[in-house]
């Protein structure tokens, strides 16, 4: 953390890595995710536009190398008889917009595959998590370590003590597993029969067998309301026919901060393993091309790993 935003310059010196580094406003005034209140500090030109957005709503920043790769996450749950479990990798669809320094979170989905040995590896990270959260606070509940996979592997970024975003997609595959009501009664401390392993077994295989995604976009002012559906041909969207079973239904409408643009995919109507960024990127980029949505170019993180 850097004690005043100015001072993040010679910070971004020491720890870029070749393609900048990040910086994320303190909490000065208020609680804030989502990519907001955070600037992607590609090199020195990109510095006075961070400087000043988030100077005008922090003390500090915290600045961290940019790590190029798939922005995913990984969720675990700490139960009272001390069981740590850890459900599988999740895609964060953390988009881009060509030109800024702003990136644009807009969900998750459980469509995307890595490499065993890296998914392993994650899964390892949420038990050693949850062990420390346990063993150092007598945390109990489900957690998630946000990162990206990148060329060496998966790094990091943070820790979320708290109900993920993704959960509730990892158990698509069992719409009566109440999967909140769950964690909050571990939190609750509820002395309730949990089998944690018969939990952990029966997320994983649901997300494999439905796995689903969705993404959303608020852009300011207001939009007609509409819905619709999308199949893709290769890699590019177009709107279904009437006969089509749609992989991908939208839905605009109005929000707190003006207009939300909601995609949903059809439980296992994507294929498993590739990440869902680009066609949820290439369908952003259709629909504002068809409706005069507004949102910009959008552009989904490579795969490092490939």
């Amino acid at each position: 953390w850097c004690p005043t935003v100015p001072a993040s310059d010679a910070w971004h010196a020491r720890l870029a890595r070749g393609q900048g580094t990040v910086w994320v406003a303190d909490n000065r005034t208020g609680w804030h995710g989502g990519a907001h209140y955070l600037r992607w500090v590609r090199n020195a030109a990109s510095m006075p536009e961070a400087t000043s957005a988030l100077g005008a709503v922090a003390d500090r920043v915290r600045v961290m190398p940019f790590l190029e790769g798939i922005p995913c996450s990984i969720h675990g749950a700490v139960f009272p008889g001390g069981e740590t479990l850890a459900f599988r990798p999740c895609e964060l669809m953390v988009l881009r917009r060509p030109g800024s320094g702003e990136l644009a979170y807009a969900a998750a989905s459980t469509y995307w595959l890595p490499r065993a040995s890296d998914a392993e590896g994650m899964r390892e990270v949420a038990r050693r998590v949850g062990a420390h959260l346990r063993d150092a606070h007598g945390y109990r509940g489900t957690f998630t370590v946000d990162g990206v996979m990148t060329a060496e592997g998966f790094l990091p970024t943070e820790l979320n003590p708290r109900y993920g975003a993704a959960l509730g997609q990892l158990a698509a595959g069992e719409p009566e597993l109440p999967l909140y009501f769950l964690h909050l009664a571990l939190t609750a401390g509820e002395d309730l029969d949990y089998r944690p392993a018969e939990l952990e077994a029966l997320v994983v295989e649901s997300s494999l067998r439905q796995p689903t995604g969705r993404a959303h976009r608020i852009v300011p002012g207001p939009l007609p309301a509409r819905e619709g559906g999308l199949v893709f041909e290769g890699g590019t969207p177009r709107f279904a026919a009437e006969d089509e079973e749609p992989t991908l239904t939208v839905r605009v409408g109005p929000a707190a901060s003006g207009s939300i643009v909601m995609l949903s995919s059809k439980p296992g109507a994507m294929p498993l393993g590739p990440p869902l960024a680009p066609r949820i990127a290439a369908a952003f980029a259709f629909l504002d091309r068809e409706w005069s949505l507004g949102m910009g170019r959008l552009e989904a993180a490579p795969d490092v790993r490939d």
